[in-house]
């Protein structure tokens, strides 16, 4: 039976099973057709929500903190550990509680933030390229993915991997992701782990759409200079891209 005695939430008795089947409609819809937001903004969009239904008389943030760290683990997020503080009267309570309450009116910024504080991650951008999970998610879903974490940030020249986002894409067959990094700035003149720049990875691996793009966009292209001389096919992918744009 759901309840409901807070004057927190606008829901009425009545309307708290519509509403959490809305909220698992709307997890559904992210989670099939894909949604511009990074996985810890859809975790920060359910914990709120479900703290707004608020389905019962009370451990409504508990529930909601629970759900929503139980989301980030199954999409491979690391979720935060709350303190013990936040059950009290205590600032970091008081923190949560405002964080809620601009969420209400739409600002979901201060909750995502005090969420990262007590240690929410999510894979950076070459580790989303790279992670089998990940990259083997519907082509619409990771493209709108990569969108979400341009638009809140994340650095399109990650190399914590050793690894540039840019030549993952590339080696990974993700022209359209690929296209969307080149537009996002991405770095298109250095070399990463692979001994590879992005337009030698595109010639490489016979992306020639791309090369042709990274091209466009300022590569100083010098043919019949293979990276490593022992990539022999390098030189007739060479003649292949000419052929097709010379």
């Amino acid at each position: 039976m759901f309840q409901n005695i807070s004057n927190y939430s606008w829901n009425f008795p009545y309307q708290i099973q519509s509403a959490l089947k809305d909220l698992c409609d709307d997890v559904l819809y992210w989670n099939t057709e894909g949604c511009e937001m990074t996985f810890i903004e859809q975790a920060t969009k359910i914990h709120h929500r479900l703290a707004f239904i608020h389905p019962f008389p009370n451990g409504n943030g508990r529930f909601s903190r629970i759900i929503a760290d139980r989301y980030l683990k199954a999409i491979k997020c690391i979720f935060p550990i709350w303190p013990q503080e936040i059950q009290r009267n205590s600032n970091d309570r008081k923190e949560y509680i405002f964080s809620l309450k601009k969420a209400d009116i739409g600002d979901y910024s201060l909750l995502m933030d005090f969420i990262k504080k007590f240690g929410a991650r999510e894979p950076l951008l070459n580790e989303l390229l790279v992670d089998k999970f990940f990259k083997n998610l519907k082509r619409p879903f990771l493209r709108k993915i990569l969108i979400a974490y341009l638009k809140q940030g994340h650095n399109v020249n990650e190399t914590s991997s050793g690894h540039l986002p840019l030549q993952l894409a590339i080696k990974n067959g993700l022209e359209d992701i690929s296209k969307i990094l080149i537009n996002a700035n991405a770095d298109i003149l250095n070399k990463d782990k692979s001994e590879f720049t992005s337009f030698e990875m595109a010639i490489w691996k016979k992306q020639y759409n791309i090369a042709k793009c990274i091209y466009d966009y300022g590569y100083p292209y010098k043919p019949r200079h293979p990276p490593v001389a022992k990539l022999l096919n390098y030189y007739s992918h060479l003649d292949e891209f000419d052929k097709q744009y010379f």
